[in-house]
């Protein structure tokens, strides 16, 4: 897990821990349940998918910039701000991300990005996809994003242990 600074200081406002996010939120949750698909390439949520998405790819320099457009979910879109004050929007989104991670780490090396502005903490949002060599999406330097709080979970793929099929 990396995060900036901006980040770091809204966990501790909030008094969140990043390793243990509350439990999701049965609306959040639901859009993980279905699962991951591959299409030309592309690792896309299932929720994600849809009319929309239907030939967008092209209009994208990578499979890489592509996905997260595609699997980029705005916590407030989601769940109802009336009954979700910042530090639990924020908290949501950090479970969200955790709740991605488990989807895909089965699946290869992803980048899964939990943002909020710390101007307006509660407009979080998170982004999933994969990592590919020569294709990026977010810097290395995360403190280069003074504005925004900045947290990356990553996966490192299967281990050889679980490579075996049965």
């Amino acid at each position: 897990m990396r995060l900036n600074h901006a980040m770091r200081e809204l966990l501790r406002r909030f008094g969140i821990d990043p390793e243990q996010p509350p439990q999701l939120a049965v609306e959040l949750r639901q859009l993980v349940e279905p699962g991951i698909l591959e299409q030309d390439g592309c690792w896309l949520l299932a929720s994600q998918i849809g009319v929309e998405t239907a030939g967008q790819r092209q209009q994208f320099p990578d499979r890489t910039g592509y996905e997260a457009f595609v699997n980029h979910i705005h916590i407030e879109d989601v769940l109802d701000a009336r009954l979700y004050p910042s530090e639990s929007m924020l908290g949501q989104a950090l479970a969200l991300g955790h709740a991605m991670r488990a989807l895909v780490a089965p699946r290869g090396a992803f980048k899964i990005v939990v943002a909020t502005s710390i101007d307006a903490p509660r407009d979080c949002n998170v982004r999933l996809y994969k990592a590919r060599p020569g294709e990026v999406w977010i810097r290395d330097d995360l403190e280069g994003y003074a504005d925004d709080g900045i947290l990356v979970l990553e996966t490192s793929g299967l281990s050889p242990a679980s490579t075996h099929v049965h």
